[in-house]
């Protein structure tokens, strides 16, 4: 069963949950106190063999912190 969070859905395949997971950690560059989960910015995970892809959308178009999310 899928987890719909503020955000996205998080998978269920278990190597896909664990990208969504990991990504979920990653702090606000601009307001440590949140993860980009929380902000709604993490909005899809996905693992395929040894590699993840994740998407982000910023809250507002030309967020300065989106490529430290990124990174």
């Amino acid at each position: 069963m899928s987890v719909v969070s503020e955000t996205g859905v998080r998978p269920n395949d278990e190597a896909s949950a664990r990208v969504w997971d990991l990504a979920a950690t990653i702090l606000d560059p601009e307001v440590p106190a949140l993860t980009i989960e929380d902000l709604g910015v993490l909005r899809e995970a996905h693992a395929t063999g040894n590699k993840a892809h994740v998407v982000l959308t910023p809250t507002y178009s030309g967020c300065p912190a989106i490529d430290q999310m990124r990174d």
